[in-house]
C-alpha cells in the first residue's frame, strides 16, 4: 500500500496540487447552479456539457495511471466491470439491432458517465483534511440551497414575486402540492433540488447520529421540493439508516409502511398522472411496456428511446410505435421520457436492467465493506451514509433520469474521493 502511495504522489503531484484540487471543489460548487445559469445567461446548450468533457479527461488520465500502476484497487475493478457489463450489453443490443453507432455510443456513455468518476477518484489518495473541508464547503451550499427555498415558499405565499429570488417560475406554478409550492430553489427544477437536500441530509446524519437544525434544515429541502419520489426515498432511506443502528426498527418500518400504503394507494388510484391519457410520463411508461413486450431481452437500442435525445434526430421507434405528435414534440423540448428504468428497459432489455441492478448493489456492497474495515470513525460514518445512495438512485429513477448531474456527479466524485481518503484516525477519535 505504500509503494503505491508513494507512485501515486511521485507519478502524478498535480492531483494534490492546489490547482488540481481547487478545479474539482469550484466544479462541485458550480454543479448545483449550472443548468440555472445557462438558462440565466441564455447560453448555448453546449454549455451544460461543461461535467461530461470533465468526466471524458479524467477517463483518460485513469488509464495513464492505471498503466503506470498496472493495477487498480479493488473496489474500483469492481465498479468498473459493473460498468463495463452495461457498456457490453449496450453495444450487443446495437449490433443485434442494426441502430445508428454514433447515437447509440452517446447513450451508452450517458448511461455510465456520472458513476464513472467512483473509480478513478478513489485511485487517489485524499488526506482526510481536504475531505473535511471539500465536504463542509458543500454542505454549506446545500444548507444555503435549503434557506433560498424557504425565502421562495414564504415569499409566494406573501404574495411577493418569486422570480426575484431567482425561481423557475415554470415549475413554481404549475406543480403545487398539499397547500404549498414545489420549490427548485437555485437549481431550475425541485426535482433535482430535493434529490441534493437529501443527499447532504443523508450524510449529515450519518455523520452526526442525530438530529440537529442543519439536517433539518436540509430535511425541509427536501419537503419543500414536494417531490413525491424523493420523499419515497427519504422514507425507507431513514429506516435504512435506523435499523443498521437497531434491528429492532425494523418492526416500526414495516408498520409505518402498511399504514403509508393504506393511506396513499387511494388517492394514487383516482390520481391524474396515474389514469389520464393526457398525462406525459403515463404515456411514455404505457408506451414503454409495448415496444419492450416486441423486444424483451435487448430492447430496440440504446439511443432509440430516449437515452439521447437530440433536436437533430428522431428514432423511428416513435414513428413505427405511433407516438402522438404532441408528445414528440414535449420529448424534443425536455429532451428525456421522464422514467429511466422504462425508457432504458425499451432499450436495452431486460438484460440492460439487470446490469444496472447488480451496480446499484456493487455501489452498496462496496460502501458498506469499506465503511466495515475503515479505521477513521469520520470516514467510517460517511461511507455509511454512501451506503444509504443506491437506495435513492432506485427509487428517483422510476420518475427520472440519469442527466440529475448536480446529484449524481456530486455523489459519485464524493463517494470515489471518501473511498481513496486517507485512514488517518487509526486509533478511533
Amino acid at each position: 500500500m505504500g509503494r503505491i502511495s508513494a507512485k501515486t504522489d511521485s507519478a502524478f503531484p498535480f492531483i494534490l496540487k492546489e490547482s488540481g484540487w481547487w478545479v474539482i471543489v469550484f466544479l462541485l460548487i458550480f454543479l448545483p447552479f449550472q443548468i440555472s445559469i445557462q438558462k440565466w445567461f441564455n447560453l448555448s446548450y453546449q454549455f451544460l456539457w461543461v461535467d461530461e468533457g470533465l468526466i471524458l479527461f479524467s477517463f483518460i488520465l485513469f488509464f495513464f495511471f492505471l498503466s503506470y500502476l498496472g493495477k487498480t484497487k479493488r473496489g474500483a475493478g469492481k465498479v468498473l466491470a459493473a460498468l463495463l457489463v452495461i457498456v457490453i450489453i449496450g453495444y450487443i443490443s446495437v449490433l443485434y439491432n442494426i441502430v445508428p453507432f454514433k447515437i447509440s455510443s452517446g447513450a451508452i456513455f450517458n448511461y455510465i458517465k456520472n458513476f464513472l468518476p467512483i473509480p478513478i477518484f478513489c485511485l487517489f489518495i485524499v488526506p482526510k483534511n481536504k475531505m473535511l473541508f471539500l465536504y463542509n464547503v458543500l454542505h454549506r451550499v446545500a444548507l444555503f440551497l435549503c434557506i433560498i427555498a424557504i425565502l421562495q415558499e414564504i415569499a409566494f405565499f406573501a404574495g411577493f414575486s418569486v422570480e426575484k429570488l431567482m425561481a423557475n417560475v415554470d415549475y413554481i406554478y404549475t406543480f403545487k402540492r398539499f397547500g404549498f409550492i414545489r420549490t427548485p430553489s437555485l437549481m431550475w427544477h425541485p426535482n433535482e433540488f430535493g434529490l441534493y437536500a437529501l443527499l447532504f441530509f443523508i450524510l449529515d446524519f450519518s455523520i452526526k447520529r442525530r438530529l440537529r437544525w442543519q439536517n433539518l434544515l436540509l430535511l425541509s429541502g427536501v419537503i419543500l421540493s414536494a417531490s413525491r419520489i424523493v420523499w419515497a426515498a427519504l422514507f425507507f432511506v431513514f429506516f435504512y439508516l435506523l435499523i443498521q443502528k437497531n434491528k429492532r426498527v425494523i418492526w416500526v418500518f414495516f408498520l409505518a409502511t402498511i399504514i403509508s400504503f393504506v393511506i396513499l394507494i387511494p388517492g394514487l388510484k383516482t390520481a391524474e398522472e396515474l389514469t389520464s391519457e393526457h398525462y406525459f410520463r403515463r404515456y411514455t411508461i404505457v408506451k414503454s411496456i409495448e415496444i419492450w413486450k416486441d423486444h424483451p431481452f435487448l430492447g430496440v437500442g440504446p439511443g432509440m428511446y430516449g437515452g439521447w435525445i437530440t433536436p437533430e434526430f428522431r428514432s423511428p421507434v416513435f414513428e413505427k410505435y405511433q407516438f402522438e405528435t404532441r408528445w414528440i414534440e414535449a420529448i424534443k423540448r425536455g429532451r428525456t421520457l421522464d422514467s429511466f428504468w422504462f425508457s432504458n428497459l425499451t432499450e436495452i432489455g431486460l438484460f440492460g436492467i439487470l446490469a444496472f441492478i447488480i451496480l446499484l448493489i456493487v455501489l452498496w456492497q462496496l460502501a458498506i465493506k469499506e465503511a466495515k474495515f475503515a479505521q477513521d470513525s469520520y470516514r467510517k460514518k460517511l461511507l455509511f451514509g454512501f451506503s444509504a445512495m443506491p437506495i435513492v438512485i432506485g427509487f428517483y429513477l422510476f420518475t427520472n433520469v440519469l442527466n440529475i448531474t448536480s446529484f449524481l456527479l456530486t455523489y459519485s466524485i464524493l463517494f470515489g474521493m471518501t473511498l481513496g481518503m486517507k485512514d488517518e484516525n487509526s486509533f478511533g477519535e
